[in-house]
């Protein structure tokens, strides 16, 4: 292997420097590549003398895909964790330069506070194939004799006429008696099918290279004419530089002969200068070379790939100095703005199936109470898909919170970054502005029809309000608490459903359990106060309420400020309280402020929760 060079860009600028190793053995002092890391220190020893004190663990840095050689999701993003020189490690290890120590690199697939994805989740697979017993569709599997038959019906039906006749052959096949299938299990059977599915993969093969294999025969001879073409020209300015010079002497010759040479070098070294400044703007890309190596760029770097997902590549023609380049001016917006964008669209899905269930169940029991368009759990589980199609449509890209309690809960306890937070907020609320907006233009013919004078009734629609009985000075307390409590017990369901050394869902199927989840809250605990239990699903609608025309009196002053010490400081509050109980009772990840060293030299847990099969995966 050969040395390279890499430029690190997580949690500040730095450099490194990459060593090639020897082949893996089982210490960590003889897997380990030097690196310098500028991270951020933890605590106040900053100083050069205190540099040996430092500890890395836990910090989250990014190492290029083509820089490392794995293929780790997400550009490369690991974990440090500590360990010693002599200790027995598998996999890659890194030795910081400046300190001397050692971390081992866990790779970060997703983020812990991810509600579309689960970090440790089992992958979904398909069922094995049975090795005993028969195969459903084995007993419909044709014998040789039938396939010959439907190639001649096939080939018969393309040569018959146009008259609408049949052709004896098509006549005979029909009525011609069919034998029995042949069975995929016995031999015979088996045999027949690996040939008919080899000749289909040949069809298949020579259908997709056909056009190839054209194209490239028409580049191999466009480049045998240019080469050709060249040679020719080479040979003749060879030629014409010897004929203007008529050496006297057999010295003069040698030395003609020897200009002709050099001169025939310095025009093949400025050709080869050309296309190496031509291979230098193509590695700027993050190309690779031929053989699969990495790209080095002037001064011996790696080249960090961007992700084509997000944006593109630098044109040949640009001279720009900038990392990314990017078709347009909107997919660079988008590229810093995505993940608002996806809360944004995710608290639209969910104001579309909430507030739309609402409107239909209510609306119509109103204007025709025999014939009600559903009923109180049609409500729930209108709630429950929106959650689902809300999560589904952002957690890849943002995480799927489409709720601002839920993103302050997991800064505060899965390191979600803090100065995310105000945007996230901001993008949740327009979000469930214009879903709910774009309901009440769909409903609003009725909505005038059953409530004119824009009262509680329809404003209930759209955001929360009290029972009856919660409205006294006595017995707000009890709708603080239905609040806190229901966004407690979302909160517990989000942080299991997360944590991989407890049961997860398979990746990418958290959303379902939201949606039940969200049912059962609404079922369960929805009747007093609507089970809010989601900041910006309430403040949104008043917001669009407002701006269509209801009166303030039944928005904001309502019954002293409800909606803000109920719908939001009760779901925020409660939120926290849920992430509390199951950190302080079940998670065991380095990243929860539960889990904290209670002494300096205290042992820490690993970032994350423990790296096993949840339990009911687990053989017995």
């Amino acid at each position: 292997m050969r040395s390279r060079g890499s430029s690190i860009a997580a949690g500040g600028s730095r450099r490194s420097s990459f060593t090639a190793a020897e082949p893996p053995t089982s210490t960590a002092a003889d897997v380990a590549v030097p690196i310098e890391l500028n991270l951020p220190h933890r605590g106040s020893a900053t100083s050069s003398a205190n540099n040996s004190q430092i500890d890395l663990t836990g910090h989250q840095i990014y190492l290029p895909d083509n820089a490392t050689g794995t293929s780790s999701p997400r550009g490369g993003v690991f974990e440090l964790s500590q360990v010693g020189a002599n200790e027995q490690v598998t996999g890659d290890v890194i030795k910081d330069v400046k300190t001397g120590k050692h971390y081992k690199k866990i790779p970060i697939s997703k983020p812990a506070y991810s509600l579309g994805h689960t970090t440790g989740a089992p992958v979904v697979s398909g069922v094995a194939n049975r090795s005993t017993g028969r195969i459903g569709l084995g007993h419909a599997f044709p014998t040789e004799e039938q396939n010959r038959q439907h190639k001649a019906e096939k080939a018969a039906r393309k040569s018959n006429n146009t008259s609408g006749t049949r052709t004896p052959a098509v006549a005979a096949g029909s009525t011609a008696e069919h034998r029995a299938s042949m069975d995929v299990n016995t031999k015979e059977g088996r045999t027949q099918l690996f040939a008919q599915l080899r000749d289909l993969i040949h069809e298949e093969f020579e259908k997709a290279n056909r056009g190839q294999t054209e194209e490239l025969r028409k580049h191999v001879r466009q480049a045998n004419l240019e080469q050709r073409q060249h040679l020719q020209e080479h040979i003749e300015d060879v030629k014409a530089i010897t004929n203007t010079e008529q050496p006297s002497q057999s010295e003069d010759g040698v030395q003609s002969e020897d200009s002709d040479l050099k001169a025939s070098k310095d025009r093949y070294t400025t050709e080869t200068a050309v296309a190496t400044r031509d291979d230098d703007k193509r590695h700027a890309f993050g190309e690779k070379d031929s053989d699969g190596t990495l790209t080095m760029d002037q001064n011996g770097n790696a080249v960090r790939d961007p992700q084509p997902a997000e944006c593109g590549f630098e044109g040949e023609e640009d001279d720009s100095d900038d990392e990314y380049a990017f078709p347009n001016k909107w997919a660079a917006i988008r590229y810093k703005l995505r993940e608002p964008f996806a809360e944004f669209l995710g608290c639209f899905m969910l104001m579309v199936f909430g507030n739309g269930i609402n409107c239909q169940v209510v609306i119509s029991q109103l204007y025709d109470p025999s014939n009600a368009k559903g009923s109180y759990l049609s409500i729930s589980f209108g709630w429950g898909v929106g959650v689902a199609m809300g999560v589904w449509v952002a957690g890849g890209i943002s995480g799927g919170m489409i709720n601002p309690a839920v993103t302050i809960a997991l800064a505060c306890f899965r390191k979600f970054p803090w100065k995310k937070v105000p945007i996230y907020i901001v993008a949740q609320i327009l979000g469930c502005l214009m879903g709910s907006l774009c309901i009440y233009a769909l409903y609003v013919n009725p909505i005038r029809i059953v409530d004119p004078d824009q009262t509680e009734t329809t404003a209930a629609l759209f955001t929360t309000y009290p029972a009856e009985f919660l409205r006294q000075p006595s017995t707000r307390m009890s709708a603080f608490y239905n609040e806190f409590f229901a966004s407690a017990i979302l909160l517990i369901v989000i942080l299991a459903i997360g944590d991989s050394s407890n049961t997860p869902p398979p990746d990418g199927l958290a959303p379902l359990v939201l949606l039940w989840l969200v049912w059962g809250l609404g079922a369960c605990l929805g009747w007093q106060t609507a089970y809010a239990v989601n900041p910006a699903r309430d403040l949104g609608p008043r917001i669009m309420l407002s701006i269509v025309g209801y009166s303030s009196d039944i928005l904001w002053t309502f019954n002293a400020w409800y909606w803000l010490w109920t719908p939001v400081i009760a779901t925020c509050s409660g939120a926290i309280m849920g992430c509390i109980i199951y950190d302080t009772l079940c998670y065991t990840g380095g990243d929860s402020p539960i889990n904290r060293k209670a002494k300096k030299h205290a042992p820490s847990l690993g970032p994350g929760s423990k790296q096993k099969m949840p339990a009911a995966l687990s053989e017995a």
